[in-house]
C-alpha cells in the first residue's frame, strides 16, 4: 500500500468516525429533547425561575412538578409500553401513523388526567394556559397525523418557547436568558431530526409553530 492509499484510507475512517459520533450525539440530543420530558422541564422553569410562581412554597412546587412528571411521562410511557407488549405498537420508535395515533391517545390520557389532579390549582392562573396549550396542541397534532406527518419533537419545544415568550412579554416574569437558551436548543434540535430522516422541512416547521402558537395563545386567553 502506497502512501497515498494510506492517506485515503485514514480519512475514510476519520469520516466514518466523524459520522457515527454524530449518529450518536443526534439520538441522544433526540431522548433528551423527548416530548415526555418537556412538560416537566417547561413547568420546573416556571416555578424554579424568576417568575411570580416561583413564590410559592417550596413543598406545593415539589408536588406541582410531581404531578406534572406522573402524568405526562410516566403514564404515558407505561401505557405506551403496555401498548407494545400486547402488540398493539409494533416499534418505541412510533415511526408508523397507527402508532403514532396510539402514543398521542396515552398521553391524551396523561394530559387529561394531570388536569384533574391540579384542578383545585387552578387559582394559580398560568397553570391554565400550561396545561389547555398542551392539550390543544396534542389535539392539532392528533388530527393532522391522519393526513400527515407533524414533529411531535418539535411541538414539544415549539411550546416551551411559546410559554417562555409570555412569560416574559405578559409580566408573569423575566427569562430573557432561558428564552434564548431554548430558541438555540430548538434550532440544534429541529437541526437533529433533520439530520436523521426522521422528518422533512416542513414538517419540522408545522411542529414548531403547532406548539409555540398553541402556547402562546392559551397563555394570553387565560
Amino acid at each position: 500500500m502506497n502512501e497515498e492509499t494510506e492517506g485515503a484510507g485514514a480519512l475514510d475512517y476519520g469520516t466514518a468516525e466523524r459520522r457515527k459520533g454524530m449518529d450518536l450525539f443526534a439520538r441522544i440530543y433526540s431522548i433528551v429533547c423527548h416530548p415526555f420530558f418537556l412538560p416537566t422541564i417547561g413547568v420546573t422553569l416556571l416555578l424554579f425561575g424568576n417568575t411570580f410562581v416561583s413564590l410559592l412554597p417550596r413543598s406545593l412546587k415539589y408536588y406541582l412538578i410531581g404531578v406534572v412528571m406522573t402524568d405526562t411521562m410516566a403514564v404515558p410511557a407505561a401505557v405506551i409500553l403496555i401498548l407494545r407488549r400486547t402488540g398493539l405498537v409494533s416499534d418505541f420508535s412510533l415511526a408508523s401513523r397507527r402508532d403514532r395515533t396510539l402514543s398521542m391517545l396515552a398521553v391524551a390520557v396523561g394530559y387529561v388526567l394531570c388536569a384533574v389532579m391540579l384542578s383545585r390549582y387552578m387559582m394559580i392562573g398560568i397553570m391554565h394556559g400550561v396545561l389547555y396549550g398542551a392539550l390543544i396542541a396534542l389535539l392539532v397534532c392528533f388530527i393532522v397525523n391522519f393526513r400527515w406527518k407533524i414533529s411531535l419533537h418539535m411541538t414539544a419545544m415549539g411550546g416551551i418557547v411559546g410559554l417562555l415568550l409570555s412569560v416574559n412579554l405578559l409580566g408573569y416574569g423575566r427569562m430573557p436568558v432561558a428564552l434564548m437558551v431554548f430558541i438555540l436548543l430548538a434550532g440544534l434540535l429541529g437541526t437533529v431530526r433533520l439530520y436523521l430522516g426522521r422528518h422533512d422541512l416542513w414538517q419540522v416547521i408545522a411542529g414548531f409553530l403547532t406548539g409555540f402558537l398553541s402556547m402562546y395563545i392559551c397563555m394570553r386567553l387565560f
